[in-house]
């Protein structure tokens, strides 16, 4: 087994959902509704956090631990509500545009959060190397949402 800090388990368990609403909320942003600088940062982040779950879920297969199927319910930061998600579904055009931004943002700032936590109490050099791309990358695209929301 490689090591570990629970910190690094905990963080794993929890971002691969946590990524797997952003890939989901940019699927939305996609589909034909919004505008092009969103569009570019929905791509954005759909082309780099499907990989990383992928990364994550193979960390988890490294440590022998099974993905926590009820991550998804514990109240992470950042997390968009379902009733957030389904107002979100039903808005179009600029409207649309804002209101993904803003809640991107506040997903983007959860996650960024998290990528702290684990960079404080982690132990293994693949899950800090995450945590710093995560903090990196997520910064730069809040900077960007901000001119939209």
């Amino acid at each position: 087994m490689l090591f570990r800090s629970d910190a690094d388990l905990e963080f794993v368990q929890h971002m691969i959902p946590h990524h797997e609403q952003a890939v989901e909320m940019a699927a939305l942003a996609l589909d034909g509704r919004a505008g092009a600088t969103l569009a570019a940062i929905a791509t954005e982040i759909r082309d780099a956090q499907g990989p990383e779950i992928d990364a994550m879920r193979a960390i988890l297969a490294g440590w022998g631990e099974e993905e926590d199927e009820h991550a998804a319910h514990m109240g992470m930061p950042g997390m968009v509500a379902e009733d957030d998600l389904a107002a979100l579904a039903a808005l179009t055009g600029d409207d649309f545009d804002r209101q993904w931004a803003e809640l991107m943002i506040a997903h983007h700032e959860g996650a960024i959060e998290m990528a702290r936590e684990v960079l404080a109490d982690g132990a293994d050099a693949r899950v800090r190397a995450l945590a710093e791309a995560i903090v990196a990358v997520q910064q730069r695209e809040i900077e960007v949402l901000r001119g939209i929301a």
